[in-house]
C-alpha cells in the first residue's frame, strides 16, 4: 500500500509536532545500540540549522502506526533545526533590589530629643539637673536655660546685641561665634518683663545639639580638671561599689573591685607580719619577701608568691591575680599596706553609662583631659583612698569630646530619658536627602498647616522628629535634563515621608486615618526648605515610588497628573518616526509655521504594528512657552518646541516621549489606602496644600499619597505601616527590654526594562545597559520535505544520514541491514534505537523498530522525548 508524503513534509517543515499516546499508557524498556547519549545523535539528524537526514518509512508498510511515528520523528528534527549566534543588543528585564533604613527614634527614652511645636507648648525640659549649663551664642538665637527648663529663645537676628540687660546673661561681644564665646548661666535665669518684645519663640524649634551639661563643682575651671591615676580608688558609676585603677592607657582603664585595705601588723615572729581583711588573711614574711593570701575560715590558699616576682605598679607598689580564686592583691612595700581586689574590668575613655543618658551632675566615667586634649598618667608611690566622684572634662570645642591622646570620640547630644506622654503626638520625617526632612521638621508647623495636612500636627501636645535620610530612597539631581525651562540651575527633586504617632489615652500607641504621608517635592538647585520648592512642569523628572518619572501633563480639567517612564528625548524631524517597544512607533507627521511669530501646528501619529491608532494636531508657542501634550495607549508625548529649517522645507520637533504612562486621579485612591493628590505651595508662605480640584494657575510643587485607612491602635513590636507598597515604617524592640523603636525601612525589588545604551533612575541608583552579551536562538525554515519511502532511497547511492522507522517486515532497508548481518531484530525483538556508522553509501543510518508496530511506537516515542 502506496502511502502519501505531502502530510509528511508539511509536518516537517512547520516544525509541529504529533504525539499519539500508547493504549496501554505503560512506558517500555527500549534497547539502545551503538551510542550511549542520544546527545551523541544529534550531529547525525541536523548540521548548521538543516536537517542533515532524510526519515525513511516503509512505502508497503502493513501499518499505519509506522508512517505516524516517522511524521513525529520529521517533526522533532524540524524543531531541532536553528543557529546560535551572539546577541549585542536589544533589551533587558532586570530586578533591581534595595534595602536601607533611617534613623531611629525610642518612643520610651527620646521624647525629649523632638523639636515641640510652638503653638503646642511654651516650656521644654530638660529634666533635673545640679549643674551649671554651658551654650553658644550665634548671631541668631540664644537659648535660655534654668536648672530644669528651656524659658524661651530670644531672637538676636536684626537686633544690637547689647540690647539684652547684661545683668541676665554674661557674654563676650567682641567673640561672637568664635572658639571661646561660653557662656555660663546661673543656676537659674529671670527673663524680665523689659526685654518681652524680644522674645520670639520660633518655628526652629530646639536642636538636639548642646554642650555637655556637666558638673563645675567636681570638673574644675576650664584651665585644669581632675585626673585619674593608678592606685585611685573610686566609685564606679555602674555598680556604686568601689574599684581601684591598675593601668591608664591611650583606650581607657583597667580595674578591680575593690575589697578593702589595712597595714600589716608585726606578729611574734621575727620579720614576719599579718592582717586580716573581710575574712581574708594576709602574711608578709619581710625575710623572704614572699606573701600570702588566703580564706580566713577554710584555709584555702590563693596567693603565695615572691613580691618582688610581681607586676609592678610603681616604685615599691605590686599585685598579683588568681583567676581561678577570682581574688587578688596589692602590696604597697613602703608603708606594708596590702589592698585586697576582685572582678577586673576595663572602661574605654568616651564610655557612656547608657547610650540614652548624660548622667546627672555630669559623673561620667572617663579620663580627664586637659584642654589641649593630652593626659600625663602619674606614678604613684603610696595608696590612697579617693572617695569622691571624678567628674568628666571636656574639651571647649564646639560639641566635641575627645579621649586621651586627643582622638575625637563623638559629637554631644544632650538626650534625656523620657518617653511618650500619654496623648502626645510625635511627627516622623524622612527624607531621600536628610537636608528636606531636617528642614521640613522645623517648619513643620507652617508647612502641614494648609488644607489637608493639618490632621498631621492637630493635638496638644506635638512635637516633631527628622529621622534623616532613608539612603535608598530616590533623589533625582537635575529635574529638567534637557533645559526646557532654565539653563542656568539644575533643579532637584525628592521622596519625603511623614508618620504621625499618637499615644492615644483610649488606642495606646496609634497612627490615625490620614497622618501618613508620602510626598515627591521640587526644589530650587541645592536648597530644601518649603519656600524653596518649585512648580513642575510638562517634562520634568521627578521620583514617583523609587522611579525617575517623567510629568508628560497636567489636567485641570480631569484632575489628574499623568507621569510616564522616558523611552527617548530629543529632535525628531517631519516624518520620522521612532520605535518605543511593544509594536508602538511615534511619528512627527507634520510641522507647519503659523503666521503669529514662535507658533507652529504639529501632528503627532501614535501607531501600532503599522496601524495609526492615534493622532493629535496642536499648537506649540515658542514665545509663550505652549507645549502639547498627548496620551495614548500608556505612550505619552509632550511636544516642547518646533521650528523650520532656513528655507522653511523641513520641520523639526524637540519632544519627549515616555511609555507606561500612567493617570494619577486626584482625590481619589492610587495604591492601597492611599489617595492621591497635587502638592499646592501658597507662593507668598510656607504652607503645602494637598489639592484634588485644580486649576491652572495653581502652584504645583509636587504629588502625594496620603493615607487613608482604617487608624492603627495598640502598636507594638513587630507592627509596620506600609506606605504606598513602597516603604514601611516600622516599630521594633531591637530584642531590648521596655524600649519600642520606630524607624522607615525599605526592603524592595522592582522591574526595570532598559534597550541598549539607556539608562533609567530607581531605587537612588542610576543603572546603564551598556551591552549585551549571550547566545541567542534563531529558527531555520527547512527548504525541502526530510521524509522518504523505502523505494525512493538505497543504502548504496544515499547522500545523508538516514533514519529507518519500522522493522524488516515493514521497511526494505532494515530487512538489507538485518539480512547483512549489521543489525539483529526478529518479531519478539524490544523496542530498539541503533545507530549503525557507515553503511549508507558512507553515511550513518539510525534504525528505530521493534518486534512489531507497537514496539516500533515505543522506540519512536523515546527517541523524540529525548532528542
Amino acid at each position: 500500500m502506496a502511502m502519501s508524503l505531502k502530510k509528511i513534509g508539511t509536518l516537517a517543515i512547520g516544525g509541529a509536532m504529533v504525539a499519539t499516546a500508547l493504549a496501554s499508557g505503560v512506558a517500555a524498556e527500549v534497547t539502545t545500540i551503538g551510542f550511549s547519549d542520544y546527545k551523541d545523535l544529534k550531529a547525525d539528524l541536523v548540521k548548521d540549522g538543516q536537517p542533515n537526514c532524510y526519515v525513511v518509512v516503509g512505502a508497503n508498510a502493513p501499518s499505519t502506526m509506522d508512517v505516524v511515528s516517522a511524521a513525529d520523528i520529521a517533526a522533532k528534527i524540524g524543531s531541532l533545526c536553528y543557529k546560535e549566534g551572539t546577541v549585542t543588543d536589544g533589551k533587558a528585564l532586570l530586578d533591581v533590589y534595595a534595602k536601607s533604613e533611617s534613623d531611629d527614634f525610642d518612643l520610651t527614652r527620646d521624647w525629649d530629643t523632638a523639636i515641640p511645636l510652638i503653638s503646642t507648648s511654651s516650656t521644654y525640659t530638660l529634666g533635673e539637673y545640679n549643674a551649671k549649663v554651658t551654650v553658644n551664642i550665634s548671631d541668631n538665637y540664644e537659648k535660655y536655660f534654668n536648672n530644669n527648663s528651656i524659658i524661651d529663645l530670644i531672637s538676636f537676628k536684626d537686633k544690637n546685641i547689647n540690647s539684652i540687660p547684661s545683668n541676665d546673661i554674661s557674654y563676650n561681644n567682641n567673640n561672637i561665634s568664635t572658639f571661646n564665646n561660653l557662656v555660663t548661666l546661673s543656676s537659674e535665669v529671670n527673663v524680665p518683663t523689659s526685654i518681652s518684645s524680644y522674645i520670639n519663640i520660633t518655628k526652629e524649634g530646639i536642636t538636639t545639639e548642646y554642650k555637655r551639661i556637666i558638673d563645675m563643682s567636681l570638673v574644675g575651671s576650664s584651665s585644669g580638671f581632675n585626673t585619674l591615676n593608678v592606685g585611685d580608688i573610686i566609685e564606679d558609676p555602674y555598680t556604686g561599689s568601689k574599684i581601684i585603677i591598675t593601668d591608664i592607657n591611650n583606650a581607657g582603664i583597667n580595674y578591680y573591685e575593690y575589697i578593702g585595705q589595712s597595714i600589716l601588723e608585726p606578729t611574734t615572729v621575727p620579720s614576719v607580719y599579718n592582717t586580716t581583711i573581710d575574712n581574708y588573711y594576709v602574711e608578709y614574711n619581710q625575710t623572704s619577701d614572699n606573701i600570702i593570701l588566703k580564706d580566713e575560715s577554710t584555709g584555702a590558699v590563693y596567693i603565695n608568691a615572691t613580691v618582688s616576682n610581681l607586676q609592678a605598679l610603681g616604685t615599691d607598689v605590686y599585685y598579683i591575680y588568681n583567676e581561678s580564686s577570682n581574688t587578688g592583691l596589692i602590696f604597697n612595700k613602703k608603708g606594708n599596706i596590702v589592698c585586697i581586689i576582685k572582678n577586673p574590668g576595663v572602661r574605654t575613655f568616651g564610655e557612656m553609662l547608657s547610650s540614652f543618658e548624660v548622667p546627672q551632675g555630669g559623673k561620667q566615667f572617663v579620663a580627664i583631659t586637659y584642654e589641649n586634649g593630652t593626659f600625663v598618667p602619674k606614678t604613684i608611690n603610696d595608696l590612697i583612698n579617693v572617695s569622691e566622684i571624678v567628674g568628666i572634662g571636656v574639651v571647649y570645642d564646639s560639641y566635641k569630646i575627645y579621649n586621651a591622646v586627643g582622638d575625637e570620640i563623638e559629637k554631644i547630644k544632650v538626650t534625656n530619658e523620657a518617653a511618650l506622654p500619654e496623648n502626645g503626638k510625635i511627627v516622623f520625617i524622612s527624607a531621600s536627602d536628610s537636608d528636606y526632612a531636617d528642614s521640613l521638621a522645623k517648619e513643620a508647623e507652617d508647612a502641614f498647616s494648609g488644607d489637608h495636612l493639618s490632621d498631621i500636627i492637630s493635638g496638644t501636645d506635638v512635637r516633631v522628629k527628622s529621622l534623616g535620610v532613608l539612603p535608598t530612597a530616590l533623589k533625582i539631581d537635575d529635574i529638567d535634563p534637557d533645559d526646557w525651562y532654565t539653563e542656568t540651575k539644575d533643579d532637584d527633586a525628592g521622596e519625603i515621608f511623614v508618620v504621625s504617632v499618637k499615644n492615644d489615652s483610649d488606642d495606646g500607641i496609634t497612627i490615625k486615618k490620614r497622618e501618613a504621608l508620602y510626598m515627591s517635592l521640587a526644589y530650587k538647585d541645592g536648597d530644601s526648605n518649603i519656600e524653596d520648592t518649585v512648580p513642575i512642569k510638562p517634562g520634568d523628572r521627578i521620583p514617583f515610588l523609587g522611579k525617575e518619572e517623567a510629568v508628560v501633563k497636567i489636567d485641570s480639567d480631569k484632575d489628574a497628573i499623568y507621569l510616564g517612564d522616558p523611552v527617548y528625548e530629543g529632535v525628531m524631524k517631519e516624518g520620522s518616526e521612532i520605535d518605543v517597544g511593544n509594536g508602538y512607533s511615534v511619528k512627527v507627521k507634520q510641522v507647519l509655521k503659523s503666521t503669529n511669530p514662535g507658533e507652529y501646528k504639529v501632528t503627532v501619529d501614535i501607531i501600532k504594528d503599522g496601524t495609526v491608532v492615534a493622532e493629535k494636531s496642536d499648537t506649540v508657542d515658542t514665545s509663550t512657552g505652549q507645549t502639547m501634550k498627548f496620551v495614548y495607549g500608556g505612550i505619552g508625548v509632550v511636544v516642547h518646541t518646533a521650528w523650520m529649517n532656513i528655507g522653511e522645507t523641513q520641520g523639526y520637533a524637540e519632544l519627549l516621549i515616555t511609555k507606561n504612562t500612567k493617570e494619577i486621579d486626584l482625590g481619589k485612591k492610587y495604591i492601597g489606602d492611599y489617595k492621591a493628590y497635587a502638592v499646592v505651595r501658597n507662593p507668598f508662605s510656607d504652607v503645602l496644600n494637598l489639592e484634588s480640584d485644580i486649576k491652572d494657575s495653581d502652584n504645583i510643587v509636587g504629588i502625594a499619597l496620603r493615607y487613608e485607612g482604617d487608624d492603627l491602635t495598640s502598636l507594638e513590636d513587630g507592627d509596620s505601616l506600609n506606605i504606598a507598597d513602597y516603604v514601611s515604617f516600622k516599630f521594633d524592640d531591637e530584642n531590648k527590654q521596655d524600649r519600642l523603636y520606630v524607624y522607615f525601612s525599605m526592603d524592595k525589588e522592582e522591574p526595570l526594562e532598559l534597550q541598549t545604551g539607556e539608562t533609567a533612575s530607581i531605587l537612588n541608583a542610576k543603572i546603564t545597559l551598556n551591552n549585551i552579551e549571550g547566545t541567542a536562538v534563531e529558527p531555520c525554515s527547512l527548504t525541502a520535505p526530510i521524509a522518504k519511502l523505502d523505494s525512493e532511497v538505497s543504502l548504496d547511492t544515499a547522500d545523508k544520514n538516514l533514519v529507518l522507522v519500522g522493522g524488516p517486515v515493514a521497511n526494505k532497508l532494515t530487512k538489507e541491514l538485518v539480512e547483512e548481518g549489521k543489525l539483529e531484530l526478529n518479531n519478539t525483538s524490544p523496542p530498539t534505537i541503533a545507530l549503525i556508522p557507515g553503511v549508507a553509501n558512507g553515511h550513518d543510518v539510525i534504525v528505530v523498530a521493534g518486534g512489531d508496530r507497537e514496539k516500533t511506537r515505543e522506540a519512536a516515542l523515546e527517541l523524540i522525548k529525548n532528542l
